[in-house]
């Protein structure tokens, strides 16, 4: 009778035993997954100025970041510095991003100047690479206009000009010490050198900035910089995050093509190249109507060009003074004036380009300036001098040579009759019959002489001068 109590026994054994294996199995199954959905990583790459073209392609890798649900974001940074407003929308989505961002000064051997400075502080976490540096984030709110203005001012309102720079530049100076500290306040990071930086144009080391409290950490390369936030606690807008970057994904978050033509008309000097030779283009379509390319070619590049202006800040005296270069270019084309007006023009160009973009910009300007080139400057006036003395005296030649071709250049060609008529008959000029008319009566073998073409209807008269008779 001890059987069943066995037989139960040794069901219970293995109920139990199935029960173990199935949660041992799926405590290993679950592990390696915990690692393999770590998450990922976001890596975008800042190299050179700050513009509004870094700006959309930071902002677009946020909002990618934040619909990934990734585990950080890494801002690899070597900047000179850049705009204000673009520094600034940068920083406004790093505040409001809901992923934690971490500001790298990488690899060895970049800065983060200027504006870079702005946006490490703005960062979660700050770190840098060896051999890197960042600060000198003065703002150089450039009173060069005002200076070479003064200059041609008497010496009192010369003062008084230098006077308003200085307290423009006083009261920009205040503006950007009181947003670096305030970041640095909420990041709790070193007050006291940020304001330095801004006022004085310090800068500092990497070592030196992790001993000062500037920066949070120092890493080697972005692996080591993975490593070294693994189990860190960060807050981030809407809560705090616990980073886990162990078995994290590295993703690079490459720039759209879009990113890569917004840098390109980021650049002041290629929206003055594209505004001269787009406008010179429609000068010279306007002037020999139905060459259509160079029409076409020019409306494209002046739009890229206003493009241009629209995303750069621009001053409009500048924008002003070239297009009124680009008026009296026209007004010279078409009412010559011994190029008068040409030469006024060419000089308002100049002028326009020096003036055309706003000076004031957070960088050093030994770094990057957001101005043109002289050099372009000088190209691009040469480029205009070429088509004031080549290109125009050609076209007006051609526009002033007689026409070769067309029923209107048989005026005055002599021909022959081909049979008797009066009123109206067939002629024969240049190999070639025609139906005409004449006011006396002609004979076969006359010659006459086209004196109007109405259509193709020759009016003739009988040649009387011994010109040679044209016969084919």
């Amino acid at each position: 009778m001890a059987y069943p109590a066995m037989n139960m026994h040794t069901n219970q054994l293995r109920v139990t035993a199935v029960w173990v294996l199935l949660g041992t199995a799926l405590l290993c199954s679950g592990l390696p997954h915990a690692r393999d959905t770590a998450g990922v990583a976001l890596l975008l790459d800042i190299k050179g100025a700050i513009t509004p073209a870094v700006s959309a392609y930071v902002l677009r890798g946020l909002a990618h970041a934040r619909d990934q649900d990734a585990q950080l974001v890494i801002l690899r940074m070597d900047t000179p510095g850049g705009l204000d407003s673009s520094m600034r929308e940068i920083i406004q989505g790093i505040l409001n991003s809901t992923v934690p961002v971490v500001g790298y000064v990488g690899p060895a051997g970049a800065r983060a100047a200027s504006a870079g400075t702005y946006i490490l502080y703005a960062s979660h976490i700050a770190a840098m690479a060896e051999a890197t540096n960042l600060g000198a984030a003065t703002p150089v709110s450039l009173s060069r206009v005002a200076v070479a203005t003064a200059a041609d001012e008497e010496a009192e309102e010369a003062d008084e000009v230098a006077d308003n720079a200085t307290a423009m530049r006083r009261k920009v100076t205040n503006d950007a010490s009181a947003y670096i500290r305030s970041l640095a306040e909420l990041r709790d990071r070193n007050v006291e050198w940020a304001e330095t930086a801004v006022r004085d144009g310090a800068s500092l080391s990497a070592m030196e900035a992790l001993r000062m409290q500037v920066v949070d950490l120092v890493a080697v390369d972005v692996p080591d910089l993975l490593d070294a936030v693994h189990g860190w606690r960060v807050e981030v807008k809407g809560g705090d995050r616990l980073l886990n970057t162990g078995g994290v994904i590295l993703q690079d978050f490459t720039p759209t093509w879009r990113d890569r033509l917004l840098a390109v008309l980021s650049d002041p000097n290629i929206a003055l190249l594209l505004l001269n030779l787009g406008v010179l283009a429609i000068l010279m379509e306007l002037y020999s109507p139905g060459l259509i390319i160079p029409g076409v070619l020019g409306v494209i590049a002046v739009l890229f060009g206003l493009y241009s202006l629209h995303i750069l800040p621009v001053n409009f005296a500048g924008v002003a003074l070239l297009l009124l270069g680009f008026a009296l270019m026209a007004v010279e084309l078409f009412v010559p004036a011994v190029g008068l007006f040409a030469l006024t023009g060419l000089v308002a160009m100049v002028v326009g380009g020096l003036l055309l973009f706003e000076p004031q910009q957070y960088t050093r300007p030994e770094d990057w300036n957001l101005a043109v080139s002289p050099y372009l400057l000088a190209i691009v006036v040469a480029i205009c001098v070429a088509v004031m003395l080549v290109v125009v005296p050609m076209l007006v030649r051609s526009m002033r040579r007689p026409l070769v071709s067309g029923a209107t250049t048989l005026i005055g060609t002599v021909g022959k009759v081909m049979a008797d008529f009066s009123g109206r008959g067939r002629v024969r000029i240049n190999g070639e019959d025609w139906d005409a008319t004449a006011n006396v009566a002609l004979k076969r073998g006359d010659a006459i002489r086209v004196c109007a073409v109405t259509g193709l209807l020759l009016r003739v008269e009988p040649e009387l001068s011994p010109a040679p008779v044209q016969e084919k």
